[in-house]
């Protein structure tokens, strides 16, 4: 991650699609999973970013753009 080198080991689609699919369990059983929204919503973002085939790794990607968007809305 430090040497941004985000070869593929894991696809962050497929880590996407099993977090949907919880997400989706947990609504029919009435439960709510803040960290795997928030899990979900990082993926999505490192899918944007980077691409549906890239690893699960790049989601540090996302989480940066998150912290400079949020060091902007601060100033």
């Amino acid at each position: 991650m430090l040497a941004r080198d985000f070869q593929p080991q894991s696809h962050l689609s497929q880590t996407l699609k099993d977090a949907e699919l919880i997400l989706k369990k947990a609504q029919r059983q009435d439960l709510h999973l803040p960290l795997t929204v928030t899990q979900a919503g990082l993926l999505r973002t490192a899918i944007a970013l980077k691409g549906p085939d890239s690893d699960s790794a790049a989601v540090i990607e996302a989480i940066r753009r998150r912290a400079a968007l949020s060091e902007v809305r601060n100033d």
